[in-house]
């Protein structure tokens, strides 16, 4: 008997009731608790969980699961961003942490990260033994235990000392002076109430203002098409910048004071600089394969040596733990610092953008100019194809031997094939396509310093993705 349960990209994730239910969470457990004894290491777990329907209550069976085992598990007392968690295996010196978090994906879904004891997402090598293990108990060549140990499982509030390690990372004092007016949009996920907690003097407008397990029927994505009724009331109430993050608040998305949203590709650029103007920054950097163009044009000018990787905050939370990167992010709006946690954090660059503003006392939409004049201006986008099954399968097996000349009338000068497939193209465009490692889909980026060819671009792509 096999395990249908697959760890892609970022963890586990299914349909709650139907793929994602109590009895696969427990046998996930299971399969972890193996894991974590064979190691010999400390026995010590954090658990975290979102706003997402039953979160807790999967959180809490996961815990009883591994406490069989004599595994000491500290469990949120509340509803936390994964960054929260991510942090809290840091300060609880556990072995490594679980959250219970289907991130981005529509409300239906449920799922699993697994954590390093430092804070970052564990490695490829340990999903695939956790997925062994599961196989194994399945065939019944692992032994379950039943037990549960109720004096193993504690509760745990890791909020104030989150808020104690920003204090050391970033300027808040100076924040609270500038008495900004922020829009934030949580969608209802995680990162709901936590801003004015700490920033005491800013005065915080909440787009949604309680937690919602159903995300508005959005797809609870940090992308323009989600945010439209928060980036009108942000121009109505002339507000200085919109924050808005996804449903465990780990992933980032900005609007600036003139309505126009910022994604995580000018974020990245205009952070950095900040950084290296602002606090003495000359570590490396990584990113993901779908970033955009501007973060190499930035490094090679300022001498900070550029690590890129396939798509995964994962790979670039590996090249913190290894000292080569301090700072980096992917597409799709994670971005992390090391001195705060190996993790992506919405959280921390909602704030470490605000420290920049009041820095540069200049407005958001100013330094994305000055950023542009000097360093290009791109124009980005992404489609996500949900397709069958059948044509994600179909595409996987032709993606190897696609080569076209030309795209959109423009030239391929070489490819790449770091994650899926990216050819670069004449007039610095690209196109990327590549089946995600987290929902069933394909995705399709493209990115020129022509406006107009980004669609056309994208249209081409998904021609080639749907041709039989």
């Amino acid at each position: 008997m096999k395990t249908d349960i697959k760890f892609g990209t970022d963890g586990w994730r299914g349909v709650i009731a139907k793929d994602f239910t109590f009895e696969k969470v427990e046998l996930v457990a299971h399969a972890y608790a193996a894991y974590v004894l064979k190691k010999n290491k400390n026995k010590i777990i954090v658990i975290g969980y979102d706003g997402r329907f039953i979160s807790n209550n999967f959180a809490r069976r996961m815990g009883e699961v591994l406490t069989a085992y004599g595994i000491k598990v500290f469990l949120s007392n509340k509803i936390i961003p994964t960054p929260f968690l991510s942090f809290a295996a840091v300060v609880k010196r556990a072995y490594g942490g679980i959250m219970i978090t289907a991130s981005h994906n529509p409300a239906e879904y449920n799922g699993i990260k697994f954590k390093t004891g430092t804070g970052g997402s564990v490695s490829k090598k340990v999903t695939a033994e956790v997925e062994s293990n599961i196989n194994k108990i399945l065939n019944k060549k692992i032994k379950i235990k039943t037990k549960t140990n109720d004096k193993l499982l504690l509760n745990f509030d890791v909020t104030n000392d989150y808020i104690n390690q920003l204090y050391k990372n970033i300027d808040i004092d100076l924040i609270n002076k500038k008495k900004f007016k922020v829009l934030y949009e949580s969608m209802g996920g995680a990162g709901l109430g936590i801003l004015e907690k700490i920033l005491k003097k800013v005065k915080i407008i909440n787009q949604t203002d309680k937690f919602d397990p159903l995300f508005a029927g959005r797809y609870p994505e940090p992308l323009e098409e989600n945010v439209k009724p928060a980036i009108k009331h942000l121009r109505e109430i002339k507000a200085d910048l919109g924050i808005v993050t996804d449903g465990d608040a780990d992933r980032i998305a900005f609007i600036d004071e003139k309505g126009n949203f910022i994604n995580s590709q000018k974020i990245l650029g205009f952070l950095l600089l900040h950084l290296i103007k602002n606090k003495n920054y000359k570590a490396g950097v990584g990113i993901t394969f779908a970033v955009s163009s501007i973060m190499e044009n930035i490094c090679t000018k300022k001498s900070i040596k550029l690590f890129t990787k396939p798509i995964g905050f994962k790979y670039i939370a590996e090249l913190m733990e290894q000292g080569k990167v301090g700072y980096g992010g992917e597409e799709s709006g994670g971005i992390g610092y090391y001195k705060q946690s190996l993790e992506r954090d919405g959280i921390f660059i909602s704030l470490l953008t605000l420290e920049m503003m009041a820095m540069e006392k200049k407005k958001l939409s100013e330094i994305i100019m000055e950023m542009q004049k000097e360093f290009g201006k791109y124009y980005y986008d992404r489609i996500d194809l949900r397709i069958t099954k059948n044509q994600i399968d179909n595409f996987k097996k032709k993606l190897p031997s696609l080569s076209p000349k030309t795209m959109a009338g423009l030239k391929v000068l070489r490819v790449e094939k770091i994650d899926g497939k990216k050819f670069i193209l004449t007039q610095d465009s690209w196109l990327l396509m590549r089946p995600s490692g987290t929902e069933p889909l394909v995705r399709v980026y493209a990115e020129s310093k022509i406006k107009s060819k980004v669609k056309a671009l994208l249209n081409a792509g998904v021609n080639l993705v749907l041709k039989k």
